[in-house]
């Protein structure tokens, strides 16, 4: 970690972008104007409507939404400003603080330049914001109020003081700063943090006779989504996973499919303590008899965690799982621990057919929200 002084701070290490150039994608008003965060995730919507070969100026506007979300927003354009405030007084506070700081504006910024006039909003819910996004762009399609949606996640946290934050919390790896690419480690028993992760990923949802009538490349069809609150405690998941399994098993049974149709669980599994452990524990209530043929692993252990983007993130990688037939690896996998007794990938990638995937984020504040996704 090379991005600011970080001798004082406890964690070391982060899943940036150090080689990020928005001069690539955007004006030079707008990376000026704009929060990272904002950045990514214009560009993030611009590099996912190159890979749709969708034109949108064909498109009713009005049937084209974006939900984008962020689970902390522009904290470092707040911490610029704070600063020049500390120093020069209010009036060099910059008139762009607010609109650069604020958790929706990356989703207004990309329908202002897309022209997308349809539904419009940020969900904010820590680490389960994007797959809350996800799963409301698919809801507003299969109820006929948008024909298309950009759906997904955005963040830029890796800051002094989004740092300072999560090490004061004691969340973050700090056993591994001198060795970074085996700290995040999910589900092993000398895990004990996880790794903050920058960057944004939009997915683009269509009906499907529209993707059908264009020739569309349909990566997956998305099924059923549910979510729900653990109402526990604001940041340690609750100990009985009640919630978490109900969760579960409300999204399978809205997709008409039952537990033994399941292939692939993308897991939260933060590399944390108490998230692994519950996790596991409640995936394997679940499926008890189908554990043989249901594979699991946490892509974070290879990404880091990017926050409000990782379900966004996770959902795009269980898509092209399902596209690929490949089974993600949980890397750094090495010493099992008995209260995580799983299979959990490890350390390979497998090749499999992959016909269905559930993906499961968790939140602080007791945000729990899943994902189903099948083969087309």
């Amino acid at each position: 970690m090379k991005k600011f002084e970080i001798s004082k701070y406890s964690c070391k290490i982060a899943a940036d972008l150090p080689k990020f150039n928005s001069g690539y994608f955007l004006k030079f008003k707008e990376s000026k104007r704009f929060d990272l965060y904002i950045q990514y995730a214009l560009i993030a919507a611009k590099l996912a409507l190159r890979n749709s070969k969708l034109d949108l100026k064909k498109q009713d506007p009005f049937k084209i939404g974006v939900f984008i979300s962020s689970g902390i927003g522009g904290v470092k354009t707040f911490e610029d400003e704070l600063r020049k405030l500390d120093l020069q007084g209010p009036r060099k506070t910059s008139p762009f603080l607010i609109p650069s700081f604020i958790t929706n504006m990356a989703s207004g910024v990309v329908a202002i330049d897309l022209r997308a006039k349809g539904c419009n909003f940020c969900i904010t819910s820590a680490c389960a914001s994007s797959t809350h996004s996800v799963g409301e762009g698919f809801n507003y399609i299969r109820n006929n109020l948008l024909n298309i949606a950009l759906v997904g996640g955005s963040e830029s946290s890796i800051t002094e003081l989004g740092f300072a934050g999560f090490c004061a919390m004691k969340t973050m790896s700090v056993g591994f700063n001198k060795n970074p690419k085996k700290s995040s480690r999910p589900f092993d028993s000398k895990r004990d943090g996880f790794v903050m992760g920058a960057g944004s990923v939009i997915l683009i949802l269509e009906n499907y006779n529209l993707a059908k009538e264009r020739n569309s490349i349909m990566y997956c069809e998305l099924v059923s989504y549910s979510f729900n609150c653990d109402a526990s405690h604001i940041t340690t998941p609750d100990l009985s996973g009640l919630s978490l399994r109900t969760c579960i098993t409300d999204c399978i049974e809205r997709s008409g499919l039952t537990l033994n149709n399941i292939d692939y669980i993308n897991a939260h599994g933060t590399s944390t303590v108490y998230n692994d452990i519950i996790e596991s524990s409640c995936i394997q209530s679940l499926l008890r008899d189908n554990l043989k043929s249901s594979f699991i692993s946490s892509t974070k252990s290879t990404t880091g965690h990017l926050l409000g983007s990782a379900g966004a993130l996770e959902i795009a990688i269980s898509a092209l799982a399902i596209f690929k037939n490949i089974v993600p690896p949980t890397i750094n996998y090495e010493y099992p621990d008995s209260s995580c007794s799983l299979f959990y990938t490890p350390n390979i990638f497998l090749k499999r057919e992959l016909k269905t995937a559930i993906n499961i984020n968790l939140g602080f504040g007791g945000h729990n929200a899943v994902i189903l996704i099948k083969k087309i």
